[in-house]
């Protein structure tokens, strides 16, 4: 290992400080969705079902046991209930949803740009590379391939560390987007539903 982090040159080294801060980011955030899943009767469309015979304090006492963003939201929802008509308490709730969705997001980002870094430093270290090669072949005046091997192993070894660090922060980039924004539009459908039910029926 040592030889090969040697022979890849000093370029290899932040590649692979970059890669156990993908690793770390990647089980972080896959372990923060995992506890913050979604239990069952946490659907705004099973909650509205109870709602009917239900008393909304009890709905809103099991809600705050759950885990999941949209358990909070919708809880934070019932406990205003008939007040969700008031800008005020809509924009209350309209914060609650930015602050669970500033939680989702967080360190997501980064992984876009680790898998960016490294890329790049990968493509740097490829023409460092090369050029060591053929700077030894000048300097030689040969073009025996054990002068170029140094040089090309470099730009090779660089060149798989980078793509290596960077395939699976852009998969896991895009996988944790998707379900930032698949959770955010259940939240903003959970409020627009709960706060219709609640006007329709104070209104009737």
């Amino acid at each position: 290992m040592v030889a090969f982090i040697v022979q890849g040159g000093i370029l290899l080294i932040p590649i692979l400080l970059l890669s156990l801060g993908a690793v770390f980011l990647i089980v972080e955030r896959l372990l923060f969705y995992w506890q913050q899943r979604a239990s069952d009767g946490e659907s705004t469309d099973e909650v509205l079902k109870l709602l009917t015979h239900t008393p909304a304090q009890q709905l809103v006492h099991a809600l705050r046991r759950g885990r999941s963003p949209q358990a909070r939201i919708i809880a934070a929802a019932l406990e205003r209930g008939s007040l969700l008509a008031d800008p005020d308490q809509r924009r209350t709730l309209d914060h609650l949803v930015l602050t669970e969705i500033t939680a989702l997001e967080r360190n997501v980002p980064y992984l876009q740009n680790i898998a960016n870094v490294s890329t790049l430093l990968g493509l740097l270290g490829t023409v460092v590379g090369m050029i060591a090669a053929f700077v030894g072949m000048r300097s030689t005046g040969s073009t025996d391939l054990t002068i170029l091997s140094g040089g090309i192993a470099q730009a090779l070894i660089t060149t798989a560390a980078g793509l290596a660090v960077a395939i699976p922060s852009t998969l896991c980039h895009h996988l944790y987007v998707n379900h930032v924004q698949r959770t955010v539009a259940r939240l903003n459908i959970a409020v627009s539903e709960v706060t219709a039910h609640f006007i329709s029926h104070s209104d009737s």
